[in-house]
């Protein structure tokens, strides 16, 4: 007898219990952590974007999509993030998992986005269905005998948790015109959520924010913000907060280390951190799928200058006298690199464009 099968769809108001269900067994068999590793994911906001498949009155698969507004310095775009993409062990290899991923990226286009997001290992599972590894960042190493490197912050007060003054912190977050524009409503949610994501450390000079950072307890730092010297004090004054000397330093992600990472740019804490010599990871920041890349080029002011026709195998980029016909995964690796499939438009790709880790779900 064959499944009675229903969906993929959204996920119904009664049915957000029974999905964390699935995903706590799926992800988190010890214990119930998914609702906590992102409460705005699993929500009634966002139930629209939780895509479930059903066997009988059963869900057996989910897919989820957050969409984001990402600011880069031609122009903003949409992103749709994928995460909790979970089959029950007992019902694989039927297609069910695919299904509710292609059912995402289908409420992707719907949805209005421009390019799609999501972190695995398994990428090529996920390329079956146009996803490539994309995006560019660099990945910083401090230890105890490179942190000294670092300027110190003169005149600073540190503290720890959320700043009182939120328009502060989004204002310092923006002002590089790069990353995602959070809801203000969502700022708190995200820092708040200390066990899953870390903790944010702020700087003052005379009352007033210059940078903050947020780190989890492995030393991983997924967002800074400040200028660079002020960003860098403080990265040194939380290596010092988080390091535990008295522990050992054997395991990868043991104290007495921090990994910082950061966008491509050409000043700022990346500059000043590559000025010191540190050693550094070069490469793609997730894997990646281009949505709609007429209103990709059009939101970043490059329709007039850049046509785009579908061929069998991929697009026909045309600038001028230029010309390059690209598979989809090229495309998205043309777009946000990190390789250079085709010298195509050098001076305009890769796209300075950067996904900051606490956004990532």
């Amino acid at each position: 007898m064959s499944d009675h099968l229903e969906g993929p769809r959204a996920c119904a108001q009664y049915e957000l219990g029974p999905t964390l269900d699935l995903l706590n067994r799926v992800f988190t068999p010890d214990q119930a952590q998914m609702g906590h590793f992102g409460p705005h994911l699993f929500c009634e906001e966002n139930r629209e974007n939780m895509r479930v498949l059903l066997v009988g009155p059963q869900i057996v698969a989910h897919t989820g999509l957050f969409v984001t507004e990402m600011v880069t310095p031609r122009g903003d775009l949409r992103l749709g993030g994928v995460y909790g993409v979970a089959c029950d062990p007992d019902f694989r290899r039927k297609g069910y998992g695919e299904a509710c991923v292609r059912d995402a990226m289908l409420r992707m286009a719907e949805l209005g986005c421009d390019v799609g997001w999501l972190g695995t290992g398994i990428w090529d599972w996920y390329r079956a269905f146009g996803w490539e590894k994309a995006g560019r960042g660099y990945e910083f190493e401090l230890d105890r005998s490179s942190f000294s490197l670092l300027p110190e912050l003169p005149g600073c007060e540190v503290q720890t948790g959320l700043w009182p003054d939120l328009e502060e912190m989004i204002a310092l977050h923006e002002a590089d015109r790069l990353g995602a524009r959070r809801r203000p409503e969502l700022w708190p949610v995200l820092l708040g959520d200390r066990q899953s994501r870390g903790e944010t450390y702020t700087a003052a000079r005379n009352g007033r924010l210059v940078a903050y950072v947020v780190a989890n307890e492995r030393g991983q730092v997924l967002e800074y913000a400040g200028e660079g010297p002020e960003a860098a004090g403080l990265l040194r004054e939380v290596f010092a907060l988080l390091d535990k000397p008295d522990q050992p330093t054997s395991t990868t992600n043991g104290p007495g280390r921090l990994v910082v990472e950061t966008p491509v740019v050409a000043g700022g804490l990346p500059a000043l951190l590559l000025s010191l010599g540190l050693p550094y990871r070069y490469g793609p920041r997730g894997m990646m799928w281009v949505v709609n890349l007429e209103s990709l080029l059009e939101k970043l002011g490059l329709a007039r200058e850049i046509t785009a026709e579908r061929t069998d195998t991929g697009w026909r980029l045309r600038r001028g006298s230029e010309e390059a016909d690209l598979a989809a995964s090229q495309l998205t690796k043309l777009l946000f690199g990190p390789e250079r499939p085709l010298p195509f438009a050098s001076d305009l790709f890769p796209l300075e464009f950067y996904h900051w880790g606490l956004d990532m779900v």
